[in-house]
């Protein structure tokens, strides 16, 4: 067994997945005719991770690298909807991005902004 000079201490600093929001809709309803109604209705719902990595030199004990990643996503959703004395038609659609997904890409940022502060570092 060989011994490790650094190890990585990963932390997740905060993991929202409801994060905010924002939603609206309209509606159009002509007088005239045919009486056709329609309506349209859309939403963004936002999730965020912040994550934290640390390196340290198990020797010393020593931290030598610090890096902070965040992620964002972004889900959408909406509707269209149409309706007349003949008839009615809807459409709906929506997007969904698991939580682990956010958390990973963090970590991700998190590790290759820690790359860079390692290789901007004098050789050691």
């Amino acid at each position: 067994m060989v011994a490790a000079d650094y190890y990585i201490t990963p932390n997740v600093v905060f993991s929202n997945s409801d994060a905010g929001g924002i939603s609206g809709a309209a509606a159009f309803i002509p007088g005239y005719g045919g009486m056709i109604a329609s309506a349209l209705a859309t939403g963004l719902r936002f999730k965020e991770a912040q994550a934290v990595m640390m390196v340290t030199d198990t020797r010393s004990g020593v931290q030598v690298a610090i890096a902070e990643g965040r992620s964002q996503a972004i889900d959408m959703g909406g509707g269209l909807g149409v309706g007349s004395i003949s008839g009615l038609g809807s459409l709906a659609g929506y997007g969904n991005t698991s939580q682990g997904k956010v958390v990973a890409g963090a970590f991700l940022d998190s590790f290759n902004k820690m790359v860079e502060h390692l290789q901007a570092m004098p050789n050691r």
